[in-house]
């Protein structure tokens, strides 16, 4: 470690985040956005909701940012998926990402630091 490091909690680096609550009536068998739930994190999603959902829900609620660490937080904890910006919807509260500012840690030390719980 760097002698100029600040040691700091996770909760300390951002406000942990969550997509808004999708009921399954919303989802879909087939369809535009996948929706990604704890089962099929990091594998093939088996739901879908409308663009029309998807794109009020990521303009009102939390939603990652291309490049935040996303982790599982329900079933095997601590898998770790980085965001790569394409339209997907993620299970809230057991889907969740820290919400941090890179200038103080980075999302590709974050998922390194992740790995080690995977």
């Amino acid at each position: 470690m760097k002698k100029d490091w600040e040691i700091k909690k996770l909760g300390e680096l951002g406000k942990i985040s969550m997509c808004k609550r999708i009921l399954k009536k919303q989802t879909l068998p087939i369809g535009d956005i996948p929706f990604y739930k704890i089962g099929t994190f990091r594998k093939t999603p088996n739901a879908y909701i409308s663009k029309e959902v998807y794109e009020e829900y990521r303009a009102k609620y939390s939603f990652p940012k291309k490049g935040d660490i996303l982790l599982s937080a329900s079933g095997t904890i601590g898998r770790c998926v980085t965001y790569d910006g394409k339209p997907a919807y993620f299970q809230d509260s057991n889907i969740v990402w820290i919400d941090n500012n890179e200038k103080k840690v980075l999302n590709e030390y974050l998922y390194k630091f992740y790995g080690f719980c995977d």
